[in-house]
């Protein structure tokens, strides 16, 4: 779990814009001029706190997805199985839908959709035994802004497998909205390339991977 804070305060300092270095940042104030009156070291510590709100929300998400991985019929490796039990559980779960990864990275969905994921980084690193994030992206199913959450599992016979979990795109630009600064102040994520992870305003600009 400490890899995955460690990834969201990257996140959100990634979209730090150091005062010494060019100009705004994921904290500024709208139509002002704060960032030269503000202190880097203020502008830091509001990122981190909100990093810190933000790790703790998503890290709930990760504590339900990985319970789900530690259950028997999911560890069995028997897809059958593994669907069946999962299937009846999600509508108690916040998230939108959830599949077993098998070690080729094709995903088994509860609703019986079948996808591949295996060039999904977040997937390999998953199936690898390292529980990972996604960037924003889009549903292929559903065409729709999700963020996906991916656990590994571990099975009877140590085969590579993994439990993928999806949430609505919209998540991160809520959380983020509890992030203020001043009075107009608002709080951005963006990814290490500076693409627009979360836009509490207008989230479409984080849908459109909008590019800082």
């Amino acid at each position: 779990m400490h890899s995955i804070k460690v990834k969201m305060l990257l996140l959100m300092l990634c979209s730090l814009i150091l005062i010494s270095t060019t100009a705004v940042l994921v904290l500024g104030r709208v139509g002002s001029d704060t960032v030269i009156r503000e202190s880097e070291a203020v502008v830091r510590h509001l990122a981190e706190e909100g990093t810190e709100r933000v790790s703790l929300e998503i890290g709930h998400y990760f504590q339900a997805l990985t319970l789900l991985a530690t259950l028997d019929e999911v560890q069995s490796t028997n897809l059958e199985r593994q669907l069946a039990v999962l299937a009846p559980k999600l509508p108690a779960t916040k998230f939108q839908s959830l599949a077993v990864v098998e070690a080729d990275g094709l995903a088994h969905y509860t609703d019986g959709t079948r996808l591949s994921a295996a060039h999904r980084p977040y997937v390999q690193q998953a199936l690898a035994g390292v529980p990972s994030l996604s960037d924003l992206t889009y549903s292929p199913s559903t065409g729709q802004p999700v963020l996906l959450l991916v656990v590994p599992i571990d099975t009877v016979d140590g085969s590579p497998a993994a439990l993928m979990g999806q949430l609505d795109g919209h998540l991160l630009s809520d959380m983020t909205g509890a992030t203020v600064y001043g009075d107009r102040g608002v709080a951005y994520i963006l990814n290490r390339k500076g693409v627009f992870q979360a836009y509490p305003h207008d989230p479409e600009v984080a849908f459109k991977k909008v590019n800082l």
